[in-house]
């Protein structure tokens, strides 16, 4: 990791801090990037955390869980980000009914696979031509609008961004997969 974590004993205002990302019943130490962030740019991770909360919390968020978990498969398979799809996998992919073979299609396959529905594929080619060309066609934008609402099709696509820059952010850190997570099926 090219950047240093916070680590147990959290005391002080890394205790504060840490209180804020992770339950005080929860098992597993606070993930690799959250406690890195923490260490290196407290105020960034304290101004990331209410975004990040909202995207992933059911009864405030506009996406359905299996579409929030397409999205951020899709991303981290699309940006090789094994720590955060292994993670969000571990945590959601069950709940998303997302199958052995979706998962391997999020990482190494298409949109066009056998294994989605049409409203799974349109999610993951407005992933992909978000992620290709930083935009969306009319085409793709029509499809999308088909399938997800105004907030929903926003919602979307900031969730995209979202995972990207935190692909990207973990990749460059080189942050490690955490013991919990999912790896990358071959």
């Amino acid at each position: 990791m090219r950047l240093e974590e916070l680590n147990p004993p959290y005391e002080g205002i890394d205790a504060e801090r840490i209180s804020q990302w992770v339950p005080p019943d929860a098992e597993v130490e606070p993930l690799h990037t959250v406690r890195m962030y923490l260490k290196n740019h407290p105020l960034l991770a304290e101004r990331m955390r209410p975004l990040a909360w909202f995207l992933l919390d059911p009864s405030i968020s506009s996406l359905d869980v299996r579409a929030r978990e397409l999205a951020v498969a899709r991303t981290c398979g699309r940006t090789n980000c094994e720590s955060q799809w292994g993670v969000h996998q571990a945590v959601y992919g069950e709940v998303a009914e997302i199958t052995p073979e979706q998962r391997l299609s999020t990482v190494k396959g298409s949109p066009e696979d056998d294994v989605w529905s049409e409203r799974d594929r349109v999610i993951l080619r407005a992933v992909d031509e978000l992620i290709d060309t930083h935009g969306l066609s009319d085409e793709q934008w029509a499809a999308l609008r088909g399938h997800l609402d105004e907030a929903q099709t926003l919602e979307l696509l900031v969730l995209t961004g979202w995972y990207l820059l935190n692909c990207i952010t973990t990749n460059v850190i080189q942050t490690p997969l955490e013991p919990f997570a999912l790896r990358f099926p071959s």
